[in-house]
């Protein structure tokens, strides 16, 4: 019963540190505004949809 508890004390420790090295080494995400744009294919059938790109900047 005691190597079960070591074995487990052994697994949550590794666990809380993969857990903080992932926070800690992530990089910070910046949000950029969508766009929705019409992209249609050029050869026949003609299909067209709606994607989302970003949004170019508006002071380049």
């Amino acid at each position: 019963m005691r190597k079960l508890k070591v074995l487990v004390a052994i697994f949550v420790f590794v666990a809380i540190f993969a857990g903080a090295f992932t926070i800690m080494t992530s990089q910070p995400v910046e949000a950029r505004k969508c766009c929705w744009v019409m992209v249609c294919t050029v050869n026949p059938p003609i299909v067209c949809w709606e994607e989302c790109r970003p949004c170019p900047p508006l002071f380049p």
